[in-house]
């Protein structure tokens, strides 16, 4: 029986804070309120989610607009754990 994949759908389409930003992600992942901690939550977050998972990004060119440096790190941040896995963990959808 194949495993299903996991799919989260985050819409930064509207993030323009980084309160908006924290409860987009908080969505899915345990947020702390502290700015640093936010991002030490996402890669805890993706070290422990199942091997199928399917990230789908809604608005990521209004994200990348506003908020340069967040959809800066995190691209960066999932693409270096696509590379530690093995390339069919991660299914990254920017749209």
């Amino acid at each position: 029986m194949p495993s299903q994949r996991l799919q989260y759908d985050f819409d930064v389409s509207r993030v323009r804070t980084c309160e908006d930003f924290q409860r987009e992600m908080g969505r899915h992942f345990k947020m702390d309120a502290d700015h640093a901690k936010i991002w030490h939550s996402i890669s805890q977050g993706l070290l422990y989610l199942p091997t199928a998972c399917t990230f789908r990004f809604r608005g990521w060119s209004e994200f990348e607009r506003h908020m340069p440096g967040y959809a800066r790190r995190l691209r960066h941040m999932i693409q270096s754990f696509q590379r530690m896995m093995s390339e069919e963990t991660y299914t990254i959808e920017y749209a």
